[in-house]
């Protein structure tokens, strides 16, 4: 039996006195990665003061990427539940392998009905000594950590449907694409400059007037490793409709799905299928860039959760809407420290101006402004213009605002 972890996440181990978790720990794990706390339970305050330190100790291992295996007596819930925190607070995906052998796993019973539950990615159960005896633990880096992924790139800002920009942009920077042929026999033919890969920062769609189009380039060119991609909200709103939800037909989505009522029932299985697959963000060559539609900080980078994918895909909000009736949007890159590169759209601005080590690459193309591309690692800004107004900017092209308590 194979077990596949995260390469950093947090393991807990679940088992009754017997049931061999402190063996299993040594056997698939260093000596450094595992901890060993005592939780009292003859000594309320002992234990609480305990269980703090084990938090403490937690968080700060997880916060510096370092994969942490629990091995305590932690059937009562709400140590578990104390754990599932931690790890919910630092973004790292907490993993539960589960030992039922031994003379009192019965103690156990209990905690089976409710650990699928409790908040954990992957629940693993390990229930003979046979199957423990012959468990393989593999380690797999997340999707998101592709830092092994080395340039030159150029990053592409929110498209929106915007084919002939996209096309025109796309040779600018020195690749040929050209589609070819109707129906199902409509495809893709494109060629890169050596070397060089584009990056797509999301909102392939809405609003613009070929949004099937941008889509069959962008499937194309990833299926060929000549491109990577991130999904936007629009994109992220699309596939909820695509999979049979009820969506508003607001900000140009109703033009996005009247187009691809049109095309053949395979294709849009196709793009079913891609934003399913795309990951919230890409941290890429080396850890010096990363890529995320709209926006993520540092403590984020490289990891994967739902908090994290939210942040991705709409930044940082404040539950209210503004005059326009638009989300409430803080501008998170005044804040940003980091020394990684951070690339993103979603919030059109007049210019791409780089910010604290962070560009937006939002142009506004489909409102008439410029599709914008960032040529990676030359830092160079390259754009052309949109050929029309395609739709209406609900309100002015501009920054965020600054998040309360907040000075520069």
């Amino acid at each position: 039996m194979k077990i596949t972890i995260p390469e950093f996440c947090l393991v807990v181990l679940v088992g009754a006195p017997g049931s061999g978790k402190s063996v299993f720990a040594n056997a698939h794990f260093a000596a450094d990665e595992i901890i060993v706390p005592m939780i009292g339970n003859d000594a309320p305050e002992l234990a609480e003061d305990q269980s703090r330190l084990l938090q403490e100790l937690i968080e700060v291992r997880l916060r510096h990427r370092q994969l942490t295996v629990v091995d305590a007596p932690n059937l009562r819930r709400q140590h578990r539940a104390m754990l599932v925190q931690v790890a919910h607070q630092t973004y790292a995906q907490a993993v539960s392998v589960v030992l039922t052998s031994g003379r009192q796993s019965h103690l156990l019973e209990e905690s089976l009905e409710h650990i699928g539950k409790e908040g954990f990615q992957e629940v693993h159960v390990l229930s003979s000594q046979e199957e423990l005896a012959g468990v393989t633990i593999e380690r797999r880096r997340l999707r998101t950590d592709r830092r092994d992924e080395t340039g030159p790139f150029d990053i592409i800002g929110d498209v929106h449907g915007c084919v002939d920009e996209l096309i025109a942009l796309l040779a600018k920077l020195g690749y040929a694409v050209e589609i070819v042929g109707t129906g199902e026999q409509r495809r893709v033919i494109s060629r890169t400059p050596a070397g060089r890969r584009a990056v797509f920062v999301g909102d392939l769609v809405d609003r613009g007037p070929a949004s099937p189009d941008v889509l069959r380039i962008v499937m194309h060119m990833i299926r060929e490793g000549q491109a990577l991609a991130v999904p936007g909200n629009h994109d992220a709103k699309l596939l909820r409709w695509l999979k049979g939800s009820k969506v508003k037909m607001t900000h140009g989505i109703a033009e996005t799905i009247s187009q691809l009522e049109k095309e053949p029932e395979s294709f849009r299985h196709e793009v079913r299928t891609f934003i399913e697959n795309l990951v919230s963000n890409l941290w890429l060559d080396g850890g010096r860039l990363a890529v995320a539609h709209a926006g993520i900080k540092e403590e984020m980078l490289g990891r994967a959760s739902a908090l994290i994918r939210e942040f991705c895909l709409y930044g940082e909000t404040s539950g209210e809407t503004d005059e326009f009736g638009l989300p409430i949007r803080y501008h998170w890159a005044a804040e940003y420290t980091g020394e990684t590169t951070i690339v993103y759209g979603h919030t059109p601005v007049p210019e791409a101006e780089w910010l604290n080590n962070t560009l937006c690459v939002d142009t506004g193309c489909v409102f008439g402004g410029r599709l914008t591309a960032l040529r990676w690692p030359e830092r160079e800004i390259v754009s052309v213009p949109a050929a029309r107004a395609y739709a209406a900017a609900i309100r002015p092209f501009a920054h965020p605002p600054l998040r309360p308590g907040f000075s520069p």
